[in-house]
């Protein structure tokens, strides 16, 4: 199976060659390729797969437990930092994540891509956006797509330049390449803000939904209808920070380290003292 971006006539990359199609067909060229092996997701299995055929770790789904082949359960910040220097571009795995929205799920996740390169990728796939085939997806006419993708790519532009910017989260460990994998939360003066808990930053590939959560309102006009089709499309769709606490997750596996509920009021005590 391999996955292209619904049919606006922009395909998108696989992992490896006659390789299984990655969530969405979400590939983000050089930056990935440059932190990690190439690998597949097996999407019946939830399964990792290195780009030589290696498994290198499977995720529970519904009812069974995650598997974690080094049994390890605890986790101090120490060791989060190291794990994280040593998980650049290799999937990771969320399990049982509870949203904001109160929607629990399993997501499928790669570390050590930033939002600015997802922002600038955006931006070069609305470029060959085919406006006939989104109005036939949206049903809503090719002029006012246009004009949707428009705005949506100039309010992109405009997120790209505030990066330069300082944000309110304090970086407490990267990938090898210096990007940002966890971080705490900050007030405007730069003081951390503990009980927010722990935020990681990951690509989401896949998920499996366990409980299904509100929904939230959807855009009335034409062009919002337009620009939230976009954002879901482009591969800034696929860009999160989740926000861990004690009482919303599960486990989350990145290499051979798991970091577990009971781990983050004494990580982040740790980082934040």
């Amino acid at each position: 199976m391999q996955c292209g971006f619904m049919g606006l006539g922009v395909s998108s990359s696989v992992w490896g060659s006659g390789s299984v199609g990655v969530g969405r067909g979400l590939v983000f060229g050089e930056e990935l390729n440059a932190i990690g092996d190439r690998a597949t997701i097996d999407t019946d299995n939830r399964l990792a797969v290195d780009s030589v055929g290696n498994s290198v770790y499977s995720c529970g789904v519904g009812d069974v437990p995650l598997q974690h082949h080094n049994g390890e359960i605890t986790m101090n910040a120490q060791q989060m930092i190291a794990a994280a220097r040593k998980s650049g571009g290799a999937f990771a795995c969320l399990h049982r994540y509870e949203s904001s929205t109160e929607t629990i799920a399993t997501y499928y996740l790669r570390l050590g891509v930033t939002r600015a390169y997802t922002l600038e990728q955006s931006i070069q796939w609305a470029d060959r956006v085919n406006f006939n085939e989104l109005s036939d997806i949206t049903g809503i006419d090719a002029d006012t797509c246009r004009a949707g993708v428009d705005e949506q790519v100039a309010s992109w532009r405009k997120s790209l330049g505030g990066l330069q910017r300082a944000d309110n989260f304090d970086t407490v460990a990267t990938a090898p390449s210096g990007r940002r994998i966890f971080s705490i939360k900050t007030d405007n003066d730069g003081n951390p803000l503990p009980d927010n808990g722990l935020y990681l930053t990951a690509i989401r590939e896949d998920s499996v939904v366990h409980v299904q959560g509100k929904a939230r309102p959807g855009p009335k006009s034409d062009i919002a209808k337009v620009k939230a089709n976009i954002r879901r499309m482009a591969p800034i769709g696929s860009f999160r920070t989740y926000n861990l606490r004690a009482d919303n997750f599960d486990s989350f596996t990145f290499g051979k380290d798991t970091l577990t509920p009971s781990d983050i009021i004494s990580v982040v005590a740790s980082l934040t003292a």
